[in-house]
């Protein structure tokens, strides 16, 4: 039995929708979530626990118009939580992966028929725009990764007051640096106003001076900001 017979029945079954939210290039982890309207109890599929929450994808269908289709997620904001992962990992989540699995209840982990390759083609998508977001819910709109409309040369876009570097991220026990590009390795603690604090609240402002407190003169900077873009002007 494969999902692809199954698509040929009139009765297909209980309907699955999986998200892998990939946060780990804004310093977090990955998320896994599941559509609430579907189960009301968390569900497992390759090991990983999915929580049901409300939240809703549309816009993948393909045309022939030449264009790739710009996809709209959006995710309840009860209690503000999605609001605070906002403002904890910055940037409106920009930047980061959405992949979305379609599959049947019956090939769920801990299923009589359980089978993870059981699924119609994945959806993976990056968030690339955010269009709404209020009490109730937030909204972002989703670009392919195949989409290169609107890509600048050089690759990143020249800041003269912000650095792209990913910082380190604590874990509550350790720091983790599997996805950070910001080589501070240090045991001095600054938050994102530069004020001194305790190693859990240690995060970069991405300004140049939170670089310098980190890397003192004569250290050279690894800040990935241009803060002298705006001192010459060619007329």
């Amino acid at each position: 039995m494969t999902i692809q017979n199954d698509s040929q029945k009139l009765d297909l079954g209980d309907l699955i929708v999986l998200f892998d939210w990939d946060l780990t290039t804004l310093g977090g982890g990955i998320e896994y979530f599941t559509q609430s309207c579907f189960t009301t109890t968390p569900v497992v599929w390759k090991g990983h626990t999915y929580t049901p929450i409300d939240i809703e994808a549309d816009g993948f269908e393909v045309t022939g118009q030449g264009t790739l289709p710009r996809p709209h997620i959006k995710v309840g904001n009860a209690f503000l939580a999605t609001s605070a992962a906002i403002i904890q990992y910055g940037d409106d989540l920009l930047g980061s992966l959405v992949t979305v699995t379609r599959t049947l209840k019956k090939y769920l982990d801990g299923q009589p028929a359980a089978d993870s390759t059981q699924h119609w083609p994945l959806d993976v998508y990056q968030l690339e725009r955010k269009t709404t977001q209020n009490k109730f819910y937030v909204e972002w709109e989703m670009t392919s990764l195949m989409d290169c409309e609107g890509r600048k040369i050089p690759g990143r876009q020249i800041l003269r007051d912000a650095c792209t570097h990913t910082y380190r991220r604590w874990t509550g026990t350790t720091w983790d640096y599997t996805a950070a590009t910001c080589p501070y390795v240090g045991t001095g603690y600054w938050d994102v106003l530069g004020v001194i604090c305790v190693e859990s609240l240690d995060r970069c402002g991405k300004r140049l001076k939170d670089c310098e407190l980190r890397f003192p003169s004569p250290l050279p900077l690894p800040t990935t900001a241009f803060p002298g873009v705006a001192r010459v002007r060619v007329s």
